[in-house]
């Protein structure tokens, strides 16, 4: 690491893109600001997808308002480990640095170039905090008392620690101390950080803007803003009726949750929890309708017009529409 500067309000942004490393940087995102997350997949072939990450994430967040953004960093089997950011604050970060000249290549959590172990700490005083991985995936900022407290709660098998420990802070095993250094210096743009990289989907690298072509920027926006403006008005009128079709998809779905699932109030996602909960209050169904499902998509000729289910005699009751008889003997036949 050449230099380290720390990002502040007051800190001249602009002076730092004349620096050697003005276009390698790699930001670390202090970790009181991220969340950690372990998430199940309703089965292993589950795509994970930007929105169905927070699909899964969502029932775990204090306050599902905001929008997160996701990276994963370990998958095995239908166990997922994910770390998140609030989307606005990461752009944030970004434009403030992009605007400055400073090309971004990395973003990642700090902590995440500490040493570490199985079943073990590593410890990196940091003056007024320490700089703690607790596990492969689990990054803090804690003072001397909110250290204590944790150790006294979770007290590792091992740990290595950069620094005094503070006391009341011990591990089963003997401890393992080096002299205090500053935590950076355990960074190595070497490493393979990739699995903790942020800067994916819709924040992937962006060129950075240098001053000089910054002119030719806004020229080029203000002679793009005439044909934005007409594409716009030729197309307002479709983009308003496909709102329109989304807004009676969304009510009618709304409306299906209200009858089958009444007692759970929910305003979205209603295909994805959908079914989850008619696996969970109707198991015996469910692989009755995957069945279904598949051969109406084999047989576009039959269409399904109603479908009840009886909990109580285990029955499943059809209402089917097709273009001759022939065609519901078949789908007989098959069912």
């Amino acid at each position: 690491v050449s230099s380290v500067h720390t990002l502040t309000d007051d800190l001249p942004l602009e002076s730092l893109a004349d620096q050697p490393g003005a276009g390698n940087v790699h930001l670390l995102i202090p970790p009181e600001g991220l969340l950690y997350r372990s998430l199940t997949l309703p089965n292993a072939k589950y795509k994970l997808t930007a929105q169905t990450l927070q699909w899964l994430a969502e029932e775990t967040l204090p306050d599902n308002t905001q929008d997160w953004h996701w990276t994963v960093v370990d998958k095995q089997n239908e166990s997922v480990e994910v770390i998140g950011i609030q989307s606005e604050k990461l752009s944030r970060y970004l434009e403030r640095l992009h605007t400055a000249g400073l090309n971004v290549t990395r973003v990642l959590p700090d902590g995440c170039y500490l040493p570490w172990e199985v079943d073990s700490w590593t410890l990196v005083n940091q003056q007024t905090s320490w700089l703690i991985r607790s596990a492969a995936h689990a990054f803090n900022e804690l003072d001397e008392h909110w250290l204590q407290h944790l150790a006294a709660q979770f007290p590792p098998e091992n740990m290595l620690c950069y620094g005094v420990v503070p006391h009341g802070v011990a591990a089963a095993n003997p401890l393992i101390q080096h002299p205090e250094i500053p935590s950076l210096s355990l960074y190595s743009a070497d490493i393979a950080f990739q699995r903790y990289d942020m800067l994916h989907g819709i924040f992937r690298k962006q060129k950075t803007v240098s001053k000089s072509g910054k002119w030719l920027a806004r020229l080029a926006v203000s002679c793009l803003v005439l044909a934005i403006l007409s594409f716009v008005g030729s197309r307002s009128i479709a983009l308003w009726h496909t709102l329109k079709i989304e807004d009676q998809l969304q009510q009618q779905q709304q409306e299906t949750w209200q009858r089958y699932f009444p007692q759970i109030k929910r305003t979205h996602n209603f295909r994805f929890y959908f079914k989850q909960q008619l696996a969970q209050q109707y198991p015996e169904a469910v692989p009755l309708l995957y069945h279904l499902q598949t051969l109406l998509l084999e047989h576009p000729e039959l269409q399904l017009m109603e479908a009840n289910y009886s909990q109580k005699q285990k029955s499943l009751t059809l209402k089917m529409s097709a273009k001759s008889e022939a065609n519901i003997d078949r789908f007989c036949e098959l069912t």
